[in-house]
């Protein structure tokens, strides 16, 4: 069974359904904005930008096909070139330019009333082309810039992505706000990593992410793993899961249970939540662990982290202990501007990782 339809153990035709949304299915929408929007594949309606549109032309789209945002409607953006000075080999800079709004020459109420008579977008941007007195001044980068600002603004769009952990994450790390953990891509993509998910994967997870950590950890451990979810606490919200699509085949391997009542010694233990002391979930998790088995602890702070790694560190319980911040920068990568991005998130929190030792491996030791 697959938690993810891609294109492992799938053959041809089932690779290319997979390939297209289907009806009723959760899709993820990206706009021309950079906001995200999850919707449903059916016969009702969605709402993008502000404006209220049908979602029925996403059934049976291909994942990554870009719709635009037209009077309402969604509609198939076919493929266009920008305008540019292509050709020409006059070499060029802004050194002349002044920003002093003075180079428009058409008015913001012609634009309204275009926009009001239903003109195109590209009808619209091009009038403003015609009407910039220092269009043909700028370079192929000022260009290049000020189209797509206006794109954004006059011909919105969406792109449909697949509602994978990395792209799930993404979305609500984009929608965060302070009643609510959110993990940056990268930071899961770490936790992923050092924790070895793949088939066959008996997990711990405590979740404080609606579930998008579950679900990243499910598209993997998949046909032959299971996630454990302690519910000594407290049920674990899981609401993300069913923006992923999955089968009820992949979700049966989700399980709550006790901590006295693992089936099986599980191999590894991930613990993303804040509000939570990482030290009493590492002794009381730990010790059920198999020997050898990888552990992740994320926080957005370090100084939980710093004494879990100290406790742990002095009860000889693992080794192999790694604390580190998960940073990433974000690179424009284009000829003759490349450059770190102006703007981006400071850090992507902290994590603590390691190997149990097999004397932490028996409850009694």
């Amino acid at each position: 069974s697959e938690c993810i339809a891609t294109t492992t153990c799938l053959d041809e035709g089932s690779m290319a359904a997979a390939a297209r949304v289907r009806p009723g299915e959760e899709v993820l929408l990206v706009t021309s904005g950079g906001t995200y929007v999850f919707a449903e594949a059916s016969s009702g309606s969605i709402r993008v930008n502000r404006e209220k549109v049908e979602a029925a032309p996403l059934i049976g789209a291909v994942y990554g096909t870009r719709f635009e945002v037209r009077g309402g409607a969604l509609v198939k953006a076919a493929a266009r070139s920008r305008r540019g000075s292509a050709g020409t080999t006059r070499k060029r800079d802004n050194r002349s330019l002044q920003d002093d709004n003075q180079a428009q020459r058409v008015e913001a109420e012609e634009i309204k009333r275009m926009r009001v008579e239903g003109a195109s977008g590209e009808a619209i941007i091009e009038t403003l082309i015609e009407g910039s007195a220092t269009w043909e001044d700028k370079t192929e980068f000022s260009k290049d810039k000020w189209l797509r600002r206006k794109e954004r603004k006059y011909l919105p769009w969406v792109r449909v992505l697949r509602p994978t952990g990395a792209n799930v994450a993404a979305a609500y790390f984009a929608r965060r706000d302070s009643k609510r953990l959110a993990l940056r891509p990268d930071a899961l993509a770490q936790i992923l990593a050092r924790a070895d998910a793949r088939d066959g994967s008996h997990v711990v997870l405590v979740d404080a992410t609606a579930g998008v950590v579950a679900g990243a950890f499910l598209e993997r451990i998949a046909p032959s793993g299971r996630l454990l979810l302690p519910a000594a606490r407290a049920r674990q919200n899981l609401d993300a899961l069913r923006r992923f699509n999955f089968p009820p085949d992949c979700l049966s391997l989700v399980h709550h249970v006790d901590t006295r009542d693992f089936p099986d010694p599980p191999n590894a233990l991930v613990l993303v939540t804040t509000a939570l002391d990482p030290v009493s979930l590492l002794d009381a998790y730990v010790p059920h662990l198999r020997p050898s088995s990888p552990f992740v602890v994320y926080a957005d702070t370090p100084h939980p982290l710093a004494l879990a790694f100290q406790h742990l560190r002095d009860s000889a319980r693992a080794t192999a202990l790694h604390l580190s911040e998960t940073w990433l920068r974000d690179f424009q990568v284009l000829p003759g501007r490349t450059h770190p991005s102006m703007s981006m998130s400071a850090t992507g929190g902290f994590l603590l990782s390691g190997i149990t030792l097999a004397a932490a491996t028996s409850p009694d030791s």
